[in-house]
């Protein structure tokens, strides 16, 4: 073999070898939460497994929360960069300055409450069988209750977006809410 040859062979294998040594990025992982997480940072993501109860006091979470079925999440001053995604869940709620960055979505479960708290997205609740609450709590998007078949409660809220209610059953109560946008169907008086 000729010296150019072997020097290119040299710079191949050196080039191969460099890039099998070189780190693939991270990916955040994701906490499975069980009991308590206290005041602490979540790189990845939170997930509340089926039957589980799970309080977040303080905690900076990185990712999403996703709260599954039958499971029950309690957030106090925590901060949520992703969102927050409860499908069929027992219970939610979000309290004392607790701050989601994203959307908050609670569907085809039974309670939720947010009180003193924000959200950078839109906050939607869809056929929920238990309470809904939202009370002097920032909303940057629209706030959607629909189909829900139980007590709906807004009040002394301020939304960035529009307040839509429509076939809850009964109709959503409240007062005082500082609505940018429209307020419209069943929540056009609150």
């Amino acid at each position: 073999m000729s010296r150019s040859l072997l020097a290119t062979l040299a710079t191949v294998a050196l080039l191969g070898s460099t890039m099998a040594l070189t780190a693939l990025p991270a990916h955040a992982d994701e906490i499975t939460c069980r009991g308590s997480i206290g005041a602490r940072t979540i790189d990845g993501s939170i997930n509340v497994p089926p039957g589980a109860t799970c309080t977040l006091t303080g905690t900076y979470v990185k990712g999403n929360v996703f709260v599954r079925s039958g499971s029950t999440l309690t957030a106090d001053r925590a901060y949520v960069e992703g969102s927050v995604q409860a499908q069929g869940h027992r219970s939610v709620v979000a309290r004392n300055a607790t701050s989601v960055k994203g959307d908050v979505q609670l569907e085809n479960g039974r309670t939720a409450t947010l009180t003193r708290s924000s959200v950078g997205g839109s906050l939607q609740s869809k056929a929920n069988s238990g309470a809904q609450s939202t009370t002097f709590t920032q909303v940057k998007g629209d706030v959607q209750y629909f189909s829900n078949r139980a007590a709906v409660t807004i009040s002394r809220n301020t939304i960035d977006g529009n307040l839509q209610c429509k076939s809850n059953n009964p109709a959503p109560t409240g007062t005082g809410n500082t609505v940018s946008g429209n307020k419209e169907d069943q929540c056009r008086r609150l």
